[in-house]
């Protein structure tokens, strides 16, 4: 997959990150936060130079967490176009999961027929779950939507009511109680689920400043003819296997 490159034009600090890591400190909780993600550097920082709004800092010296961020004097506003609604199906998926480690699990996400944005790829680490699969599959969709330059309005559809209750209802919570469970016992998951939780709250404070509203998250029943399930479910079948 190739490397992204965060460009933020109006946040804390401006610039190219080339991690989500660094770019979130800079847009998380800004009002009118405005982030472009690109494949190489060159691109991202042209968008820079012709998008930057002033930042509220006294200085433009280049933030200390950020790799070739700089500030910029311009500032420019996008035009505004007709919202356009577009659905990104996700799913996860794991295999021999019964057996204790020799479980693989995979997670797919799917755009559309031929969309060089789907894809399919294996779970890392030791979390093989097909939970775990089905958050990494959201939060790897939030990361296009993330970057998404149109004036579309995405709704993310799976068919894991437990990831969505995870991000409508759990996040609040956990966040404020030290990500403790009802048994009091650590929350599984946290990393992804927090990764989520962050994106959606840039992606909602764009969509927001835009007349967009916020970003959708729908539950579809799996394996019941959908066929941008059928092919997220193909897609996570087939990470499993890599």
């Amino acid at each position: 997959m190739a490397k992204k490159y965060y460009a933020v034009s109006n946040g804390r600090n401006t610039g190219v990150f080339k991690d989500w890591a660094s770019c979130s400190t800079s847009v998380k909780g800004f009002s009118n936060a405005q982030v472009k993600g690109f494949n190489n550097a060159q691109e991202a920082r042209a968008y820079v130079n012709k998008n930057s709004v002033p930042t509220q800092t006294t200085s433009n010296a280049p933030s200390r967490g950020s790799c070739n961020s700089f500030s910029s004097r311009t500032s420019s506003q996008p035009v505004q176009k007709p919202v356009q609604k577009a659905t990104v199906y996700t799913d996860g998926s794991s295999k021999n999961n019964q057996c204790k480690n020799l479980g693989k699990a995979g997670y797919g996400v799917y755009f559309g027929d031929g969309d060089k944005r789907n894809i399919s790829a294996p779970m890392k680490g030791k979390n093989q779950t097909s939970q775990a699969a089905e958050l990494k599959a959201i939060d790897k969709a939030m990361d296009h939507v993330v970057s998404d330059g149109s004036n579309k309005k995405y709704t993310i559809a799976t068919d894991s009511q437990n990831s969505i209750d995870c991000i409508r209802m759990g996040g609040d919570r956990w966040q404020n109680n030290g990500w403790k469970n009802s048994q009091g016992k650590p929350v599984q998951n946290r990393e992804v689920i927090q990764s989520i939780l962050d994106k959606k709250e840039m992606v909602n404070r764009s969509y927001n400043n835009n007349g967009r509203g916020n970003i959708e998250f729908q539950y579809v029943r799996g394996h019941s003819g959908i066929h941008g399930n059928e092919m997220a479910d193909q897609l996570a079948s087939q990470g499993a296997t890599k």
